[in-house]
């Protein structure tokens, strides 16, 4: 499972909790019907579930799956589900920037949000000793390729990393704007495209919102 920072906007009448409802994995009342993807569930019944179920439709209900009215197989989901329980703060707890301090919470206008030149030069040391050597210093997670294809040159690695944008924000009006969609064990499907999208969005919001108020949570899911 994957823990990802999430920047919540709202105005002081607003609660964090409300903003994020509509995303919650489990909130019944935002459920829709999900059909499933039949090819692949016939290759894995025809892999093991033969084995374990007289027919495909015996493994589907065992699955949690059901037919609608039309036929179709398929299961209750929000499709908009980007976690399955939060907290303010958490991992992330004081990442705002403010004059002499780091905080969980406050007034947009007053948040430093220029480049951390800290975390530039720490990021651009990282690059030269880990993507540009041909024997990396620390051992990756991912393959040199991966960082190459994400970010596409030091400088775009590093500028990502210097910025103070979260992996995700919810705007005072409810929408859900993300760099990607997170998955299990830290996987993404953020490319270059939606990371320079997703920085150019979130610099407009701070910009065009000065006074609403700003609440850092940690999204499990």
């Amino acid at each position: 499972m994957s823990h990802y920072c999430v920047y919540v906007f709202h105005a002081p009448e607003q609660s964090v909790e409300s903003l994020l409802a509509p995303y919650d994995e489990n909130n019944k009342d935002y459920f829709r019907f999900k059909p499933v993807d039949m090819d692949a569930m016939r290759k894995a019944y025809e892999g093991w579930g033969k084995e374990h179920y007289a027919t495909i439709g015996d493994y589907l209900t065992a699955d949690g799956c059901f037919q609608n009215d039309e036929g179709v197989w398929g299961y209750m989901a929000n499709p908009d589900a980007r976690w399955d329980w939060w907290a303010e703060g958490g991992r992330y707890d004081n990442l705002l920037a403010l004059t002499g301090e780091y905080v969980d919470e406050g007034v947009v206008s007053r948040m430093d949000w220029s480049p951390d030149e800290e975390s530039r030069a720490e990021a651009l040391e990282w690059w030269d000793k880990n993507i540009a050597s041909d024997e990396p210093e620390d051992q990756l997670f991912f393959r040199p390729e991966y960082y190459l294809e994400r970010y596409g040159d030091r400088e775009t690695y590093a500028a990502t990393s210097a910025s103070r944008a979260p992996y995700a924000f919810v705007s005072s009006d409810g929408a859900w704007h993300e760099r990607g969609r997170v998955g299990w064990f830290a996987i993404d499907d953020a490319t270059k495209d939606s990371i320079t999208a997703f920085e150019e969005v979130f610099a407009r919001y701070v910009k065009e919102h000065p006074d609403e108020i700003v609440t850092v949570v940690d999204c499990h899911i």
